[in-house]
């Protein structure tokens, strides 16, 4: 029997792809990003499902995914990180004919994770940093790994949206922005999504009772304004704007 570590199922769900979605949030995360707002995905209180159980839970909603063109997104923490319960639940949920989504921080093996990623009908794709060091002093790990699976996901026809937290201080300066617009462009101008840092998980952390090291304030609009332009400006990838 397939079971895993779920931290939560989230029904109704309208920020994590198109439609209507239900989203499975597993437990673990290879990374330790400084501002990340779900770290009980780290090490805090899960549940294991059994994948029947999960599928149960989520087919439900089915008509709801028809009706709004929804569908079921993989989450976390980070989905890769379980990749025998990630490929099964695909697999039967592709063979249902729902729409698939993954949002990723990119931080994964390919071989064990390949079958399922081919499966995704839209994979939300983080970059975080362009700059290697930088991206391990926010992150945890460097980013080579991540770079190397977007360019693999983009060689195989993935359809994909890059994710950028914009987190001032840490990765808002022109340099890095302007690396991450040319890099989207070198796989084909992906579409970007700007995430702009907030502060809302920062209750999480007093709960877990976890440090919470980062002191950025949430950035305004005019800066978020800035770092829109500096990502679309001479012809390269326009955006899928949050609210």
């Amino acid at each position: 029997m397939i079971e895993g570590n779920i931290f939560e199922i989230q029904r109704w769900s309208t920020d994590d792809g198109p439609g209507i979605r239900s989203t499975i949030f597993f437990q673990g995360c290879p990374l330790r990003c400084a501002w990340c707002c779900n770290p009980e995905a780290w090490h805090g209180p899960d549940r294991t499902m059994p994948a029947e159980a999960i599928l149960a839970a989520v087919q439900r909603d089915r008509v709801f995914y028809r009706q709004s063109g929804g569908g079921v997104t993989f989450s976390g923490g980070e989905p890769t990180a379980q990749p025998e319960l990630l490929l099964h639940l695909a697999q039967r949920l592709h063979a249902s004919g729902i729409h698939l989504a993954l949002e990723t921080c990119g931080h994964f093996p390919w071989a064990p994770n390949e079958a399922a990623l081919a499966l995704m009908d839209l994979v939300y794709f983080d970059l975080k940093h362009m700059d290697s060091t930088r991206h391990a002093l926010l992150t945890g790990v460097g980013n080579g790994l991540i770079l190397e699976n977007a360019v693999r996901l983009a060689d195989q026809g993935t359809p994909m949206i890059l994710r950028v937290p914009l987190v001032p201080g840490s990765n808002d300066d022109p340099e890095n922005l302007a690396a991450t617009a040319d890099f989207a462009a070198r796989l084909g101008g992906l579409p970007i999504e700007l995430m702009p840092y907030h502060t809302l998980g920062l209750g999480k952390y007093q709960e877990l009772g976890l440090p919470y090291s980062l002191s950025a304030l949430e950035p305004s609009a005019e800066a978020v304004a800035r770092a829109r332009e500096l990502l679309s400006q001479d012809g390269r990838p326009g955006f899928n704007q949050r609210p």
